[in-house]
Formats: C-alpha cells, sequence, structure tokens
C-alpha cells in the first residue's frame, strides 16, 4: 500500500466515530471533510451522484474527484464555501455549484462544524440537496417569459386586468397599450382613463354587453370606438371574459384589445 493510501486510511479510522451508518438512508448527499476540503466520507446518495456524471464505460471514477472537493467547487462559490467553514459563521446554509468537464450542477448547502477533542481536529458535515433540475427548469420558465414579454411588447395588443365599474379602472395593462392608446400604462392604471375615452355613443353599449356576458360567464367580443392620447378617434376590438370567486362574484374583467385595422 502506498503512502498516500495509508495516510488516508488512517485519516478515515481516526473519524469513524463521527460517522453514523443511517446516513446512508439520507435522500441527500452527506459528506464529513476536513478544514482542507477533503472528503473522509460520504453516503449513497453522493456516491450514486458521481457515478451519474462519469460514463458508464468509464470503469474507474478518479480517486481525486472522490476526495478532493475544492478542485470542483465552482470558482465564483469557493469564498463562499469557505466562509461556511467559519465556526462563528451564523449562516451555514447556501445555493452553491459545482462543475465537471464544463458541466454545472447546483446544489443548496448546509454545514454543520463539529469539533473532535481526541485529534483536536475540526469537522465539516456537509448535507448537500441537489438542484440541477429545479434551477433549469425556472431558467427556462424565466426564459420563455422574458421572450414571451418581448414578444408582447412589440406587438400592437393591450393585455388588460379591470375592475368591473363604467370606468373599466385598470389594475394592469402591458406596455403594448402605448401603440394603441398613445399612453403609458402608469397613466392608464388606477385610473378612470380608460372609461373616460371610450367615445360617449358607445359607452352604454359596452357596459351592457360585458355585463350580459358577465351574467352568463361567456367570453365577449366588442367593437367600438375610443379617443387616443392624440385626440384620434379610433375604431377597436375587444375579446375579454370575467374574473370570478369561489361563489361566483365578478372580481374584474382580463382581456385584450387592439385596432381595428379594417375601421
Amino acid at each position: 500500500m502506498s503512502r498516500w493510501f495509508r495516510r488516508q486510511f488512517e485519516k478515515q479510522q481516526q473519524t469513524q466515530h463521527l460517522w453514523l451508518d443511517s446516513f446512508d438512508q439520507f435522500s441527500e448527499s452527506i459528506l464529513l471533510l476536513d478544514e482542507n476540503f477533503n472528503v473522509m466520507r460520504y453516503n449513497h446518495t453522493w456516491q450514486h451522484f458521481i457515478e451519474s456524471i462519469f460514463p458508464r464505460q468509464q470503469q474507474e471514477i478518479p480517486l481525486h474527484f472522490i476526495r478532493e472537493l475544492k478542485r470542483y467547487i465552482y470558482p465564483d462559490d469557493l469564498y463562499t464555501v469557505t466562509q461556511l467553514l467559519n465556526p462563528h459563521n451564523k449562516n451555514t446554509e447556501h445555493g452553491i455549484r459545482l462543475i465537471h468537464q464544463q458541466q454545472l450542477f447546483w446544489f443548496k448547502l448546509r454545514c454543520q462544524h463539529v469539533y473532535d477533542p481526541q485529534q483536536a481536529t475540526n469537522y465539516y458535515y456537509f448535507f448537500l440537496t441537489e438542484q440541477t433540475h429545479q434551477i433549469k427548469q425556472a431558467s427556462l420558465r424565466l426564459a420563455q417569459q422574458r421572450s414571451l414579454d418581448g414578444l408582447l411588447q412589440r406587438l400592437p395588443i393591450m393585455l388588460y386586468r379591470s375592475r368591473n365599474d363604467r370606468n373599466w379602472t385598470m389594475e394592469y395593462v402591458n406596455e403594448g397599450c402605448q401603440q394603441i392608446t398613445g399612453y403609458l400604462p402608469e397613466q392608464l392604471i388606477n385610473s378612470p382613463l380608460y372609461g373616460q375615452r371610450i367615445y360617449p355613443p358607445d359607452n352604454d353599449y359596452v357596459w351592457s354587453s360585458v355585463q350580459q356576458a358577465l351574467d352568463h360567464k361567456q367570453i365577449f367580443y366588442l367593437a367600438y370606438r375610443w379617443r387616443d392620447a392624440h385626440d384620434n378617434l379610433i375604431q377597436v376590438k375587444e375579446i375579454g371574459q370575467g374574473l370570478y370567486s369561489k361563489s361566483d362574484m365578478v372580481l374584474g374583467v382580463e382581456g385584450v384589445i387592439f385596432k381595428d385595422m379594417d375601421a
């Protein structure tokens, strides 16, 4: 047995009293580290993670991957992890990344310091919960939302949510409203402006049509005239529906408004 292997074996024997067999039943990865980020012991969950990122045809996993955790901590997270090793640090939980061959893995790390009086040595339990799938899904949803937001900003349509009052007081409008109305979102939200700019002869038609649809929980389709910020009388179309509570009380109206290009 080489000197290095003998030394590692001796270290493992020295930490045997700090390790519980029940750790292998945990769904999170558990590691016991020394002050130099050397992995002294680990449970089955960590073993399964290591095996999952190496090709099946690779017979032997490099020993340094198992033992030298510091080598695989993402550089930007190394300082954070080092701070967690400080026994006086009250923040013992943080998100970290590991990297192997340009592939990132996200974990929630909880660190627990333990002092071994037999050896007068500090050790650290790392409790690692992998979050790679959740992080990637969240990033994908964020990218999709940004794409959708960009699309809605470019399209000449106004998405809205309003109160069911005569002024159609807006609680939300997208930025596309400016292409339709000439007004900024902040000018329309929590303001009676939208209802006041409906062409007066069309007011009753809009109100009664929406109320009838709400009573029957139907989608409404409207075409009416509206005076924009430049005082131009424009023809708009609107498709919307009601928002209801569990007791069927009308909470508001939501829909989309766009210019009638055929008018």
